[in-house]
């Protein structure tokens, strides 16, 4: 799961930054054997807010993730620390959803197991 800040610090001292760490998430998806009984990647944003950019179950191979990796936009808002806006707020937010997409990722894992251990 690619936890990646979207927030205008990213851009403010270097224009590439955002570039960069889309490149960065893209060359590991690369080494990655991605598949849906495999590696699942996943990818949420956040700013002053945070929202999914893709699901761990949006994609089972690289082309589609390097692709929708390529596609995410710099939102470029203020961190919310630095807004002074309620922290509480946002970081809740932004564990909620990671928190959800790890479940997924357990449950997927335990589903798969069952399955394995029924192949015999």
């Amino acid at each position: 799961m690619f936890v990646v800040d979207s927030s205008g610090s990213i851009n403010e001292h270097d224009k590439g930054n955002w570039d960069r760490v889309k490149n960065f998430a893209k060359n590991i998806v690369g080494k990655l054997d991605i598949g849906e009984d495999r590696v699942r990647v996943g990818m949420v944003e956040f700013g002053n807010e945070g929202f999914v950019q893709f699901y761990l179950n949006s994609h089972y191979n690289v082309p589609d993730i390097t692709a929708d990796i390529d596609r995410s936009v710099f939102v470029g808002y203020v961190t919310a620390a630095a807004a002074g806006d309620d922290d509480d707020d946002v970081e809740c937010h932004i564990q909620y959803h990671i928190y959800i997409e790890c479940l997924k990722v357990y449950m997927i894992y335990k589903v798969l197991s069952r399955r394995k251990s029924h192949a015999f």
